[in-house]
């Protein structure tokens, strides 16, 4: 199967809700929301929804301390153990 990009709405999320020691969250243009959280060493959780619960108990565990950082506007990085995950706009 191919992938098709063009069947997906494309999600922009620059804005930034606030960060903590686990993760982050942002909004998009589709008026969603962007959660990422770390929940250990290479684990990370993506969700985008307008309300981003209930859990669904997929990551079964807490979130957990990673490395937090903006480089520049719209550019982030999560670090969790030797993973690191980039997001940019």
């Amino acid at each position: 199967m191919q992938f098709d990009s063009a069947s997906f709405i494309r999600v922009d999320a620059t804005n930034s809700l606030g960060a903590s020691a686990s993760g982050a969250s942002f909004a998009t243009n589709t008026g969603d929301i962007l959660e990422i959280a770390c929940f250990g060493p290479g684990i990370f959780r993506l969700r985008v929804r307008p309300n981003t619960h209930p859990d669904y108990g997929l990551v079964v565990g807490c979130v957990q301390r990673c490395g937090v950082g903006q480089r520049a506007r719209g550019e982030w990085g999560f670090t969790a153990g030797d993973t690191r995950l980039e997001a940019s706009g």
